[in-house]
């Protein structure tokens, strides 16, 4: 992230595909949205940009046994 990104980022589409009957979903959410705290980046010689770990954000799911 700190070099920048050489070409236009490119939209991907993140999914889980998941069949466990036994199973139900408890959320999904983004990881990887927060800066890095203290790390900042030089943009046009004038803006500070704040630095991500990634352009390309985790997704994480919880999912828990259902209940009878």
């Amino acid at each position: 992230m700190l070099r920048g990104l050489t070409k236009p980022a490119q939209r991907r589409a993140d999914r889980f595909i998941c069949k466990l009957k036994d199973f139900t979903l408890v959320s999904v959410e983004m990881v990887g949205v927060e800066p890095i705290p203290g790390v900042t980046r030089f943009v046009n010689d004038v803006n500070f940009l704040p630095v991500l770990p990634s352009h390309h954000f985790g997704l994480l799911l919880t999912i828990a046994p259902k209940q009878n």
